[in-house]
C-alpha cells in the first residue's frame, strides 16, 4: 500500500498549494489507512496548539480553505543552515519545534509550559526576516511554467531556472521525499548554494539526465558535473546514460560537507555517488537492481543518521531470481568505487558502507505468477518501527514488513487490495493458501539477513570478507 511521507501529510494539513493534485489521493488513502490517519491527527493537534499560543495577525492568515489549520505562511528554512550528516533542514513549523525539542531535550519533562516555550523559540526563529536579504533558503517547482524557483527568507523571489521535468520533480519529491534539488551552504561562507540534478533547460536540446548543478546565491552557475559512468555486470554492458533521481547532503564526523547522488539506469544497475563540496568523486557503491527509495534513518547502534535502500535485486533476474530487498547503508564508508556484497558481478571490492542486507520472502502468488515485487517507502511509524512496503504491482499485492530499530522483523502486515488477487489465483487453481494472520506470520519467518557469507534468519550485520569470498555469495537461500 502506498503511504504519504509526514512531510506530504504536514502539507496537506496546512492545504499546501504544492499537493492539491495529491490531495483526493491522500484523502482516499486516510479512509482505509489508520495509521496514517493518527499521523494527521497528531500534526492537526500541534498546529492548533501552536495557534493558540500564536496570536500575532501574521499568524491568523490561512493558507487555502482546505487546510485542517492555520499556518502563517510558506515553510521557511535558516539562512544558515547547519549540515548534519544526512536530514532535511526544518522546513515546516513542526519540523521546527522537533528540532528544537532534540537540542533542548531537558525542556520535554514540564509538559505543557515546556511545549509553549518551543513554541515560542520557534516563532522567533520563523519570524525572523532581514528586508532585502538575497540569500537563498527556498526553492519551489513551478509546474505550470516548468521553473525551478528560489526565494529568500522573508519570501522575495530571487530568480528562476527553466527545467524540463518540473512536475516530475515535483510528484517525486511529494509521494517518495526524494529531492532532486537542495539549499545547502557548501562553502560555509553563509550564503547558501542551490544544488540540483533537476533536467536545466538550456535551449531546445534535452540535457543530460546525470548532470549535477551547483548555483551562487545570485544564479552564476558555479560548476556543472556530469555523473554517470559506463558499467559492466557480468556479460552486460551498459552505457554512463543515467538518471539522476535525488541528493542528500552528508557530512563526516570531522565536519567536511558533502553530498550524496543516487541515479538509476532504467532498472538495473543503479549507482549512488558520493561527493565532495567541490562535486569532486570520493566514492561510488553500485548494486544491481533498481533502488526506489532512499531514505534517512537511524538505528540502535549507530551515532549517525545512516540510509535505507528499498528496491529490488536484479542479480539472478535471467532465472526469475529476482527479490525484494532493504539495504542499510553507512554513507560516510563509500569510499572509492564497490559493489554491493549481493550483486557481485561489476568486478569491483565488496562495499564497506553495507551493514544489512534483508531479503524479503516471495509470496506464493508471486511464485505461482513469475511476478516479482519489490520493496518501496519507508515509513516511520513511531518508536521503534520502521515499515517498508513491498508490493507486486502487476498483481495488485502487497504486504507491509515493520521493523524495530535493531532491524529485526517484527510484523507483516496485509495490504488492502491483496485478498481480492489472492482470492483470483485461488479459484484459477493457481494457490491454495488461505490468506490469514497465518500467513502474514510465515512472510515474516521468510525474512533472512545476509551475513557476509549466508543467508540466516536472525538480525545480522554483514561481515566483510574478502572480494573472493563476496563474490561465490548465493542469491538463493
Amino acid at each position: 500500500m502506498w503511504h504519504p511521507t509526514e512531510q506530504t501529510l504536514e502539507l496537506f494539513v496546512l492545504g499546501s498549494p504544492s499537493i492539491r493534485r495529491e490531495r483526493n489521493r491522500i484523502v482516499s488513502h486516510l479512509e482505509g489507512c489508520q495509521d496514517c490517519r493518527g499521523r494527521v491527527e497528531e500534526i492537526t493537534r500541534i498546529y492548533r496548539e501552536a495557534e493558540s499560543v500564536f496570536t500575532s495577525e501574521s499568524l491568523q492568515q490561512m493558507v487555502d480553505p482546505t487546510a485542517l489549520v492555520r499556518a502563517a505562511r510558506e515553510p521557511v528554512l535558516r539562512d544558515a543552515p547547519d549540515l548534519m550528516p544526512l536530514p532535511e533542514r526544518p522546513r515546516t513549523l513542526m519540523q521546527e519545534f522537533r528540532q528544537i525539542v532534540r537540542q533542548n531535550p531537558i525542556v520535554t519533562g514540564f509538559g505543557g509550559l515546556a511545549f509553549m516555550g518551543a513554541c515560542a523559540v520557534a516563532a522567533m526563529t520563523l519570524l525572523r526576516t532581514t528586508p532585502g536579504d538575497t540569500n537563498p533558503v527556498i526553492c519551489q517547482y513551478n509546474v505550470a511554467e516548468n521553473f525551478l524557483e528560489v526565494y529568500s527568507k522573508d519570501d522575495q523571489k530571487l530568480w528562476h531556472k527553466g527545467i524540463w521535468d518540473a512536475e516530475r520533480s515535483q510528484n517525486l519529491a511529494v509521494n517518495t521525499g526524494l529531492q532532486a534539488t537542495r539549499i545547502l551552504d557548501l562553502d560555509r561562507d553563509r550564503r547558501n548554494e542551490v544544488v540540483t540534478v533537476a533536467l536545466l533547460k538550456d535551449g531546445d536540446a534535452r540535457p543530460r539526465s546525470d548532470v549535477l548543478t551547483i548555483f551562487e546565491a545570485n544564479k552564476s552557475v558555479r560548476l556543472s558535473r556530469v555523473l554517470g559512468a559506463p558499467s559492466r555486470y557480468g556479460s552486460r554492458q551498459y552505457d554512463d546514460r543515467f538518471w539522476a533521481i535525488a541528493l542528500f547532503p552528508l557530512e563526516t564526523p570531522g565536519g567536511s560537507p558533502g553530498l550524496l547522488v543516487s541515479m538509476s539506469h532504467h532498472r538495473s544497475p543503479h549507482l549512488i555517488v558520493r561527493l565532495n563540496a567541490e562535486a569532486e568523486r570520493i566514492g561510488e557503491y553500485w548494486h544491481y537492481g533498481h533502488i526506489g527509495s532512499l531514505q534517512p534513518v537511524r538505528i540502535d547502534g549507530e551515532p549517525l543518521e545512516l540510509l535505507a535502500a528499498a528496491g529490488i535485486d536484479d542479480a539472478a533476474d535471467t532465472a526469475g531470481g529476482s527479490y525484494a530487498m532493504v539495504i542499510i547503508l553507512d554513507p560516510r564508508q563509500i569510499v572509492g568505487r564497490t559493489q554491493s556484497h549481493l550483486t557481485p558481478e561489476f568486478g569491483l571490492p565488496p562495499a564497506g558502507a553495507e551493514l544489512y542486507y534483508i531479503r524479503l520472502p516471495w509470496t506464493d502468488m508471486e511464485i505461482a505468477t513469475g511476478y516479482r515485487g519489490g520493496a518501496h517507502q519507508l515509513t516511520a511509524l513511531g518508536e521503534p518501527t520502521l515499515s517498508f512496503d513491498c508490493n507486486t504491482e502487476k498483481l495488485g499485492t502487497g504486504f507491509n514488513y515493520e521493523f524495530d530499530k535493531s532491524m529485526a522483523i517484527r510484523t507483516v502486515r496485509i495490504n488492502t487490495g491483496t485478498e481480492a488477487a489472492h482470492k483470483r489465483l485461488r479459484e484459477e487453481g493457481k494457490i491454495s493458501s488461505e490468506l490469514n494472520l497465518e500467513y502474514a506470520e510465515n512472510l515474516r519467518r521468510g525474512v533472512l539477513y545476509w551475513d557476509g557469507q549466508s543467508w540466516v534468519p536472525e538480525p545480522t550485520r554483514i561481515r566483510q570478507l574478502p572480494a573472493e569470498a563476496s563474490a561465490s555469495a548465493q542469491q538463493n537461500p
